[in-house]
């Protein structure tokens, strides 16, 4: 049964025994309930504007519910009792929740804000789309969200969205660009002014703040730097596994192999000591491995010798034959 409409039959007085139960079994369910109760009370009591109002006292209303019953000719089945009892707790409550109500109505929303440090966090948005929000990255989430379906992006991340109708799209906002979707999946990361679109299925579209657009789908690549678009084909079969570490290589030169690494890891990977023409080429996988367990199993698949300064990896030499 609704528990609104329980607690609505308590504030009117026609609550049933069994209805009164259900709804102090809801609230020994959690300890959110009892918080958020407190948190009205503490607004109530602070308020300066319900001049005149005079709190209940549930202890002494349940004091002289008992004496009322010990003084009564007639028996009272001892369930009745506390079934009384703690409606005239849930009424005190109701009150307290009506009076939070007209001093919360006109409080100010604020967005909501997440932000990743050193790891990677999974989001589901109040429509019910989700984003894996890459580490120190950070959304900001518009307070009318419902209604508009409008945040903001700083760093990288991976938003599968869900189509609701084309009066509600789903926008977000990057430096010198407004992204917007109808429903699919993509990959937006932002450097400064600079950002990067990549779609894995569906349509978005880019508008920058000079008001020039354009409309991405499945494969496309956009890279937006100084208000130009650059649009490409992602032909990298690794370009989203920044977002789950599953990574394949097949036949792949290993300059490739230490560049993707690089994207996908968003680490500085310094290989100024390999020629452009190194012949060593790997087929090998590895899955949900951190950069440097790989790095690892490069050093015995190519005798790769490498050294981190200030967080960076420096390739110092390798060993093709």
């Amino acid at each position: 049964m609704d528990i609104q409409k329980i607690i609505a039959k308590v504030f009117n007085d026609n609550a049933s025994v069994e209805e009164l139960e259900i709804l102090e079994s809801w609230k020994k369910e959690s300890e959110a309930n009892v918080i958020e109760l407190e948190k009205m009370m503490k607004i109530h009591k602070a308020s300066s504007d319900m001049k005149g109002y005079k709190a209940h006292d549930v202890d002494v209303a349940w004091d002289k519910l008992d004496s009322k019953i010990e003084s009564s000719q007639q028996e009272v089945p001892k369930r009745k009792v506390v079934m009384h009892r703690y409606a005239i707790g849930i009424a005190a409550t109701l009150l307290l929740i009506c009076s939070a109500y007209f001093f919360t109505r006109n409080v100010e929303t604020v967005p909501t804000e997440y932000l990743t440090s050193e790891t990677q966090q999974s989001i589901t948005l109040p429509d019910g789309s989700t984003v894996i929000l890459d580490h120190f990255s950070k959304i900001v989430i518009s307070e009318e969200f419902e209604n508009t379906r409008n945040l903001s992006l700083e760093g990288r991340a991976f938003f599968s969205v869900i189509h609701k109708d084309d009066s509600r799209p789903f926008n977000i906002n990057i430096p010198n660009a407004q992204i917007t979707v109808l429903g699919t999946e993509f990959s937006v990361a932002t450097d400064g002014d600079d950002s990067e679109v990549s779609v894995a299925s569906g349509r978005v579209k880019v508008e920058s703040s000079e008001n020039r657009n354009i409309i991405l789908t499945d494969g496309d690549l956009l890279l937006l730097e100084d208000n130009i678009f650059i649009k490409a084909e992602n032909n990298s079969s690794n370009y989203f596994s920044w977002t789950d570490h599953n990574i394949v290589f097949k036949d792949t030169p290993i300059l490739k192999i230490l560049n993707e690494l690089e994207w996908i890891y968003d680490t500085q990977i310094d290989a100024s000591v390999i020629k452009q023409n190194a012949t060593c080429r790997l087929s090998t996988s590895y899955n949900d491995m951190s950069i440097g367990e790989i790095l690892e199993e490069l050093k015995q698949q190519i005798d790769l010798d490498y050294t981190y300064k200030d967080d960076n990896i420096i390739v110092n030499d390798i060993n093709c034959s």
